[in-house]
């Protein structure tokens, strides 16, 4: 395949039909590369030496890289493997690969943008000394999951190859964790680099004067400990080089912040800093313990202090906010795991991250989404100011902490959707007026809002009637039947929708099929979000539960639309004939599974076209029974005795469900087990394919 065929490869999703200045690849081609089978997977692109068989575990090498230097390692890289029959991997989407390497990824994905896969361990030391001589030079983040190589951007581990499994087989047969959390040697094997991979870090203030106990936050930028300072409960935060950033790198982001909180430094609710200092390549901050809860682990309902009353708690957040305005600093970030509550001491609400925020005038932020949470804004945004879209922030976090209905925002981004449901909670709980009024202030922003706002504040009375409560039986007895419906068959979605749809409306487009079946799309059924305000999104994703965006597919009108384009029908058949993705969360099954519980009426006749290529590709698959890999529901072969059972229940064809049943079974007798107890057995995870 060349260059120019990426661009026209449809192999998961639409949302992977890149334009080619989106992609990553070679700047050059070498002969060789017709000894390769090249494919694409998931987010990468593939080189598969057609002469080489991969084992089913040993050492891999990672390659890691910045913003500035991949397409030179990539080429290094590239050349290297295609010329000595080398099979490897990369990630080929800009997009996907500046996410890999930013504090934003799993800390154990992060700087994994070339792998490569030894045939055994001579080849691998090989691969090590070798690349090692033309990658010394280069930097990249540091992959948590692997050791790395002298001083270089080359990581290794020993681990999973050729074999969807998280489990190593021991040479006695037994069953091995594979641990990717961090790097560790399997009891059967030898560290490959004993001496000449040692080296020696004097700590200076590490475990000399600051004594870490535990993680509290863990992220791919840098964790947050839970500390001993000078013999008193402290915070250290921690940031790791060429890890991207809001400001730059994650090192940038921790010393904004400190940068900030100097600045306001003395302000009741803001932790004070003790010290920052260098360890290592890692950069590190110790500064105040807050002994509270956040946002996230308290909610309105649990319990307080007989002193911190939800009126305080809005009181002091909003208060303390005006405070940090003062000093020319834009928060940015409000979100639930930002804002804590303290039971023991003066105020009550402190806030405890401000790696996103900033001093006015002296950033500026191509957009306020930048760096905020996702749910706690709306498209209004756009329309306000810094300031303001502070306040708005934190009318959403207030919102979440009262009842999270601000998750709507993700679906309905005008924010009406979430809004209506929060003020039909206040009507149905006894809300205070007071409270409900000071969050819609706060979102919506109307003319003299500030004005109305403060003299809420100043005029409280803590006695005050609620909003006046509706009688609403009906919907009572909906929300009833629509629970009892979906935890009684995830196939009865169809028929709560069709019953119920003129009463309330489903959510708009690009909705991911995936939030329906785990129950976030249940709360968008009371909403009732506008019929007509809703249109056929133009990007439509094709894939399964998980990246597709096919949720509009339980809307009649849509349905009919979606299935009525000829274009859209090229491209699915096109898709389907050329995915070599099977699964239900982003592959061609998962995508038959949602054609099927949207269809449960049999009518549209153009998805049993699309079935029939999709079974046709399953019956011709072989499949490889092992213990322990490819056997779940979500990746793995249970999801293809799912396809078959629902196949069987649309066209009564029993060899579909002999097919199904004949799959279960083999996956019952490789389905791994533990004895902990004489008297207890239960199934493992049966390979990250559950």
């Amino acid at each position: 395949m060349d260059k120019l065929q990426v661009k026209d490869f449809l192999y998961g999703s639409k949302m992977h039909q890149l334009k080619l200045k989106e992609n990553i690849i070679p700047s050059f081609i070498i002969k060789n590369v017709a000894n390769f089978e090249e494919n694409f997977f998931s987010i990468f692109h593939l080189y598969i030496y057609k002469k080489s068989i991969l084992p089913r575990q040993g050492w891999k090498v990672h390659i890691s890289c910045t913003k500035l230097n991949y397409q030179q390692v990539l080429d290094i890289v590239y050349k290297f493997c295609i010329e000595n029959n080398i099979s490897f991997k990369f990630i080929y989407n800009k997009t996907e690969f500046y996410h890999c390497i930013s504090g934003e990824t799993s800390p154990l994905q992060i700087g994994k943008f070339i792998t490569i896969y030894p045939i055994d361990i001579s080849q691998f030391k090989y691969i090590i000394y070798s690349l090692y001589k033309l990658l010394e030079n280069f930097k990249g983040p540091y992959v948590l999951s692997d050791k790395r190589y002298k001083n270089s951007n080359i990581y290794y581990r020993y681990g999973v190859i050729a074999s969807d499994s998280d489990y190593l087989i021991a040479p006695n047969g037994d069953k091995v964790l594979d641990e990717r959390r961090f790097y560790s040697v399997p009891s059967f094997e030898e560290e490959p680099f004993i001496n000449e991979n040692c080296i020696e870090q004097e700590n200076k203030y590490i475990d000399k004067i600051i004594f870490p106990k535990r993680i509290i936050h863990q992220s791919a930028s840098g964790n947050v400990y839970f500390s001993i300072y000078n013999g008193k409960k402290a915070i250290l935060k921690e940031a790791r080089p060429y890890v991207t950033g809001i400001w730059g790198t994650a090192i940038d982001d921790l010393k904004n912040e400190i940068k900030i909180l100097n600045k306001l430094k003395g302000i009741p609710g803001i932790p004070i800093i003790y010290r920052e200092f260098n360890e290592w390549e890692n950069f590190f901050v110790i500064q105040e313990f807050i002994d509270g809860v956040t946002f996230t682990e308290i909610r309105a309902d649990v319990t307080l202090n007989k002193d911190i009353t939800i009126h305080k708690i809005i009181n002091d957040s909003i208060k303390l906010l005006k405070k940090i305005h003062q000093k020319n600093i834009i928060l940015n970030d409000i979100s639930p795991n930002n804002f804590m509550l303290c039971r023991k001491t003066k105020p009550s609400v402190w806030i405890c991250d401000f790696g996103s925020s900033y001093i006015y005038n002296e950033y500026t932020l191509p957009d306020y989404k930048l760096g905020a949470t996702e749910g706690f804004y709306n498209n209004t945004l756009t329309n306000l100011t810094a300031f303001e879209s502070d306040y708005q922030k934190l009318g959403y976090l207030l919102m979440n902490f009262i009842f999270p209905s601000n998750r709507l925002n993700y679906i309905d981004s005008s924010g009406a959707s979430s809004l209506k449901q929060f003020n039909l909670y206040c009507k149905d709980n006894e809300v205070p007026i007071s409270v409900c009024k000071i969050i819609n202030l706060l979102i919506n922003q109307n003319e003299g809002w500030k004005e109305e706002l403060f003299i809420l504040l100043n005029n409280v009375d803590y006695m005050e009637k609620s909003l006046s409560r509706e009688p609403t039986p009906g919907r009572e007895i909906l929300l009833e039947k629509i629970k009892n419906s979906y935890l009684k068959n995830l196939n009865t979605i169809q028929f709560v929708y069709d019953k119920y749809f003129n009463e309330y409306h489903l959510s708009p487009p690009n909705t991911s099929f995936f939030n329906i079946l785990s129950g976030f799309y249940i709360p968008t059924l009371v909403a009732k979000i506008n019929q007509h305000d809703l249109i056929l999104p133009n990007d439509i994703a094709l894939g399964g539960v998980n990246n597709s965006n096919l949720g509009f597919l339980l809307n009649p009108h849509f349905k009919k639309e979606f299935f009525s384009k000829k274009t859209l029908d090229f491209e699915i058949i096109n898709w389907l004939r050329n995915s070599t993705d099977f699964s239900i969360s982003n592959g061609i099954t998962g995508f038959g599974v949602i054609l099927m519980l949207c269809d449960l009426k049999k009518e549209i006749f153009k998805i049993d076209k699309y079935l029939n290529i999709i079974d046709k590709k399953i019956n011709e698959k072989q499949l490889h029974f092992n213990m322990g890999e490819n056997l779940g529901l979500i990746d793995g072969y249970l999801g293809l005795a799912y396809f078959k059972l629902l196949l069987y229940n649309r066209n009564k064809n029993k060899k579909n469900l002999n097919s199904c049943l004949s799959i279960i079974n083999k996956i019952k007798d490789c389905i791994i087990k533990l004895e902990p107890e004489e008297t207890l057995y239960f199934p493992i995870t049966i390979g990250s394919n559950t």
